[in-house]
């Protein structure tokens, strides 16, 4: 049986004091009172997976999870310290008829300790997990109710964004920055979260896609473009309008991979994710290509654990009661699935055609000014 090393931060390891359930089967929901952060962003633990049986990648039954303060070896790579903050402790997320875990969130009963992804609340805070917690977005992790190992969608950390003063690294960004978006316009940055997250071999459905440079046309992207498997890039053009019956699309990722020069990263053992919410959801650039930002509907809120999610909605006034098309508005384009995506990137390839954004961009393409072509911010297909 395999062992699996997790890196977490501080503020997505936390504990509990009392657990409560209510309700049965769809209508479970379990609260965990007292619940805080063991630690802050800065701060890195190590969580050691074992009795993990060959080919899982997701917590299960009968494993057990160590976790001990991290300390950087003679190479600079996260490995376990002589600290242990948790003590050998099985898992069990079918507990609690399976809202112990799911794909984002594993609640430890035998310690009272709780792994969220998406952050855990700094200061003791009541959180609930029901149904909705259980999965993620569409084409998002395998949204089977367990925790993957890995999972989480954005832009890799030192991927330069285009904003009002130039490329910066998208990690940089802060709220009220300004970036460059479709047709030229300045939208205003709400919000940026990131997490680190570590990669067991043999888990492929998880691991960045690269789209190397000019993958998508002449000098588009510009440098390597490193994003989650979910994450979308726009796209337009003949084949779109024939396919979808709209001028431009928003494709995951990972639905590109036929095309020539993008590519799973199989051999990438940890990665940083960014995710950047504007004041509307947008189309920027990302290393020159165009790529969605953060779009906060009920399936990326779910992507988030409680802290991030509580983030969002605090840059967002009126989204938790209004929902999201009343408080922040529609996605920028239509967006399709991965199998469509797939097939859409196919007919490219048997049409022996490429994305071609170069010349149709209404977005900054370079250090000169905006490209002025009338197509909306779109790599062309």
């Amino acid at each position: 049986m395999a062992t699996v090393n997790l890196i977490l931060r501080g503020d997505q390891l936390g504990t509990y004091t009392a657990l409560s359930g209510t309700g049965n089967n769809a209508d479970r929901v379990t609260t965990l009172t007292g619940v805080q952060a063991l630690g802050t962003s800065d701060q890195f633990y190590i969580a050691v997976v074992e009795q993990i049986n060959d080919g899982v990648t997701e917590f299960q039954n009968g494993q057990y999870i160590t976790i001990y303060a991290a300390v950087k070896d003679a190479n600079g790579n996260w490995v376990p310290g002589t600290t242990q903050v948790m003590p050998r402790t099985g898992v069990q997320p079918d507990e609690e008829q399976g809202m112990a875990g799911g794909d984002e969130h594993l609640i430890i009963t035998g310690t009272k300790f709780l792994i969220d992804l998406g952050g855990v609340p700094a200061t003791p805070t009541t959180v609930t997990y029901s149904q909705a917690d259980q999965v993620s977005a569409p084409d998002t992790g395998d949204n089977d109710g367990n925790l993957d190992f890995t999972d989480f969608p954005c832009l890799a950390a030192g991927t330069l964004v285009q904003a009002k003063t130039g490329p910066v690294p998208v990690e940089t960004l802060r709220p009220g920055d300004l970036l460059r978006c479709a047709g030229g316009a300045l939208r205003e940055v709400r919000w940026v979260g990131q997490r680190t997250l570590t990669f067991d071999d043999d888990d492929d459905r998880h691991k960045p896609i690269c789209l190397r440079a000019a993958s998508l046309g002449a000098s588009y992207p510009t440098r390597d473009l490193i994003v989650s498997p979910q994450h979308r890039i726009a796209v337009s053009g003949r084949l779109v309008t024939e396919m979808f019956e709209t001028d431009t699309v928003l494709a995951p990722a990972r639905g590109l991979v036929p095309l020539a020069g993008v590519r799973m990263m199989r051999g990438r053992k940890s990665v940083t994710y960014v995710s950047v919410l504007l004041d509307r959801h947008a189309v920027m650039l990302a290393e020159g290509a165009p790529v969605e930002s953060f779009y906060p509907g009920p399936e990326g809120m779910r992507t988030l654990g409680p802290k991030l999610a509580a983030e969002v909605c605090a840059a967002v006034p009126g989204l938790a009661k209004a929902g999201v098309f009343a408080a922040y508005g529609a996605p920028a384009w239509p967006v399709i699935s991965v199998s469509e995506a797939r097939l859409l990137a196919q007919r490219m390839l048997n049409a022996r055609r490429i994305v071609t954004g170069a010349g149709r961009l209404g977005l900054m393409s370079g250090a000169a000014g905006l490209d002025t072509a009338p197509a909306r911010g779109a790599a062309a297909a």
